[in-house]
């Protein structure tokens, strides 16, 4: 993923519409850029003339969504990774904040939903990674391809440590995540 700030692009004077065009420019059968398959020869540069057992147009671009979306200036979240942990019925949260001034007091806030119902929360510093352990009333819903339920994670952060208002926050992001585990062991056999 990457990102652009546009904002000395935009026009505040509050009447014009804002206008955001994508574009890529993509010549699939030249440059220098990786085609695998979609080349003829993989270790040379010749165009696809031909394409060599292939049975798909070949392409490349923009192939996930593209938003737009308004970021505090002070800080904000920039992205965050959720790691399940089943074994401890514990939910790991790291995030990357960007902030305008370094502040060693920003926070993260925690929340862990099933189905709207709050079902663990935690809080700490930005510089490292929030366990959330799952309510011990909580009966665990665990993923499998026959049942893939989700549980909705929200991270907040505020420009306190600790928080003087649950909802006076400077960011916040919605994610999800799902308790599973992957694991190599002797079978029945």
């Amino acid at each position: 993923p990457f990102e652009f700030d546009i904002t000395r692009f935009l026009n505040f004077s509050g009447t014009a519409e804002q206008e955001v065009v994508v574009r890529v420019y993509d010549p699939t059968d030249d440059g220098i850029q990786p085609r695998g398959k979609q080349c003829g020869d993989p270790f040379t540069s010749k165009r696809v003339v031909e394409p060599l057992g292939m049975w798909y147009t070949p392409n490349s671009g923009i192939w996930q969504t593209v938003w737009l979306e308004c970021v505090p200036k002070e800080a904000y979240i920039q992205r965050i990774r959720v790691i399940p942990n089943v074994d401890a019925n514990t939910v790991t949260v790291m995030a990357s904040v960007r902030q305008e001034v370094f502040r060693r007091n920003h926070g993260l806030f925690v929340k862990v939903l099933c189905e709207g119902e709050l079902v663990g929360f935690a809080s700490g510093s930005t510089h490292h990674q929030v366990e959330i352990s799952l309510n011990e009333g909580h009966k665990t819903r665990l993923w499998t391809p026959e049942s893939p339920f989700l549980y909705d994670v929200e991270v907040y952060l505020h420009d306190s440590i600790i928080p003087k208002k649950s909802n006076d926050h400077v960011d916040m992001v919605r994610s999800y995540t799902a308790m599973r585990k992957v694991s190599v062991g002797t079978d029945v056999n």
